[in-house]
C-alpha cells in the first residue's frame, strides 16, 4: 500500500487546514441525570490539505499536482530507492503526464544539515515549484526542511524547536514508501546536526 500525501510546511501557510480541536463529555449512565462539561483547552489540528490511501495512488499524482497548481517537482529521495526501481516508477508517471522533473538522491538515514544543504543547493540549481518526499521518513523530513530553509534566512538548525517557521517554502508532496514514522503527516522533521557553526 503507498499512501500519497500532499502537505505544506507551515502553520502560516492559508492552504493548510486549521481547526480547533473540540471535545464533549457525555454520559449516558442511567442513574445519573446530569453531566458537567469543562472546555479548558483548545488545540491548533493541521493536516494536509490532500490525502490518498490506497495500492497505486501514486499513478494519481500528476492528478494532485494539477490540483495544487504545480508542475515542475524536484523529487527527493535515496539512492536506497533508486537502485530498487521505486524512483524510476516515480519518474515515469512523471514522464507520461509530460512533467518535467529534478532528481536529489542524496538523503541520508537520519538526515543530517549537510544533507539538508546539499538538497537545497539541487533545488537552486533547477526552476522547481514543489518537492515531492519520496521514500521513508528521512526524504519526506529532508524534503520538508528543504523546502522550509529555501525561502527563510539562515541555516536549518537554526529552526530547532521552539522557533517559528515564519514563512512557507515550495509545497511539498509526499509519498511514503514504509510504513510508520507518519512524517507525511506532520509538519514536522527531524534532522541531525553534524555540522559546527
Amino acid at each position: 500500500m503507498i499512501l500519497l500525501t500532499a502537505t505544506s510546511s507551515s502553520s502560516t501557510d492559508p492552504n493548510c487546514i486549521k481547526g480547533a480541536a473540540q471535545s464533549s463529555l457525555w454520559a449516558s449512565n442511567q442513574t445519573q441525570a446530569k453531566a458537567t462539561l469543562t472546555m479548558q483547552t483548545f488545540a491548533r489540528i493541521q493536516s494536509p490539505r490532500i490525502i490518498r490511501i490506497g495500492g497505486g495512488v501514486v499513478q494519481e499524482l500528476p492528478e494532485v499536482m494539477m490540483q495544487m497548481a504545480v508542475s515542475r517537482p524536484l523529487i527527493v529521495t535515496d539512492k536506497g530507492l533508486v537502485t530498487l526501481g521505486h524512483v524510476q516508477r516515480l519518474c515515469d508517471i512523471l514522464d507520461a503526464a509530460n512533467l518535467p522533473y529534478g532528481l536529489f538522491d542524496g538523503v541520508i538515514e537520519d538526515p543530517t544539515d549537510t544533507c539538508v544543504d546539499a538538497g537545497i543547493a539541487a533545488l537552486n540549481a533547477g526552476d522547481y515549484d514543489c518537492i515531492i518526499g519520496f521514500g521513508g521518513g528521512s526524504p519526506m523530513d529532508t524534503a520538508k526542511a528543504i523546502s522550509f530553509m529555501s525561502v527563510n534566512p539562515g541555516h536549518v538548525r537554526d529552526y530547532k524547536a521552539p522557533r517559528q517557521i515564519d514563512r512557507c517554502g515550495l509545497p511539498v508532496i509526499c509519498v511514503p514508501t514504509a510504513g510508520g514514522t507518519g512524517s507525511e503527516l506532520t509538519r514536522w522533521c527531524v534532522i541531525t546536526r553534524r555540522r559546527c557553526p
